[in-house]
């Protein structure tokens, strides 16, 4: 997991390709694996990707880290942001780097 994290670090993935590159490389992970992935880890991918463009659900109790991961893994279309979206993550994560909700994030 650290190793693919990086990976996207290192080749600079944003929106829809880091999207994608999660999707095909977590292929066949059931929520359990995503479970058993500790959680800093979890945390690390999560602001990872929310930070590159990708939606991820905030987590709680309720809907705990590997919960949301799974649920983008699983997602058959990108999650299309809101403005309070953006503007949640801009307070958790920041700088945010998204392409393609450049001209949204212009506008907020």
């Amino acid at each position: 997991m650290e190793t693919k994290i990086y990976k996207y670090i290192y080749k600079n993935f944003t929106d829809y390709t880091l999207r994608s590159l999660f999707q095909e490389e977590f292929k066949g992970f059931t929520i359990k694996d995503f479970r058993k992935i500790y959680s800093v880890t979890k945390a690390k991918l999560r602001t990872y990707l929310l930070q590159r463009g990708v939606y991820v659900a905030t987590h709680s109790n309720r809907y705990p880290l590997y919960k949301v991961l799974y649920n983008v893994l699983i997602e058959e279309e990108p999650h299309e942001w809101t403005d309070k979206e953006i503007t949640g993550a801009l307070k958790e994560v920041s700088p945010i780097i998204i392409v393609a909700l450049q001209e949204q994030l212009n506008l907020i």
